[in-house]
């Protein structure tokens, strides 16, 4: 199933403070989980994504008729500089769709900052943009797993990833990292002299094994 486009409310109610997995099914849930992790609430525990996730219906289609839409969701990333996202992201083999980050600020992507982490079974679909440090799953990444994540969608190409410097269609850029089977099938731009990667803008001492970049 697919959840309802989201209300602008932040869900933290599926929070319990005394378990350590959690199954998330809604864009006001998945605020949430931002929420938590960006004051250190939420660490080292695991998250499921029980169903495809809209926050923005219409995103896709208004890009197909060539118009701008407005009045969107900003997303807000999960895991700040001092608050790292620690824990296991498994998507489930489900979707976020029509994501929509902030054009003016550094580390934007589904995830801002993880560390320790694992994110796996995951598609993100959107226009993940940015100025430093963009990538549609994660924008900074240390010691994390990436696993079977993807960007875009083969039957549609506008989904895309745009920003300056370290600019990746899956991570912004990756410290002691891995990244397998993970996919790109989006746009990804940068600046003149930026790092840009179809898979990943840089990264200092990590690895691809079995990535593909369309």
């Amino acid at each position: 199933g697919i959840s309802a486009n989201y209300s602008g409310s932040t869900d933290t109610s599926w929070y319990d403070k005394n378990e350590n997995e959690f199954v998330i099914t809604t864009a006001e849930e998945l605020y949430g989980l931002s929420a938590l992790v960006n004051v250190a609430t939420f660490t080292t525990e695991k998250v499921y994504l029980g169903s495809d996730i809209v926050i923005n219906t219409g995103l896709a289609t208004d890009w197909i008729n060539g118009t701008n839409a407005t009045g969107l969701h900003q997303w807000q990333p999960i895991g700040t500089n001092s608050n790292n996202f620690k824990g296991t992201f498994d998507g489930n083999k489900k979707t976020i769709k029509d994501l929509k980050t902030d054009p003016n600020k550094d580390y934007q992507g589904f995830f801002g900052f993880v560390d320790g982490a694992t994110i796996k079974n995951l598609t993100i679909e959107g226009e993940v943009v940015g100025k430093n440090y963009v990538g549609a799953v994660a924008a900074y990444a240390t010691n994390s797993t990436f696993e079977d994540c993807t960007f875009g969608n083969p039957n549609f190409s506008n989904f895309h990833v745009t920003g300056l410097n370290w600019i990746g269609g899956v991570i912004g850029y990756a410290k002691g990292s891995v990244l397998e089977l993970c996919v790109n099938y989006g746009k990804i731009t940068g600046g003149i002299n930026g790092y840009v990667g179809g898979l990943g803008g840089g990264g200092d001492n990590s690895s691809l094994r079995g990535c593909s970049n369309y």
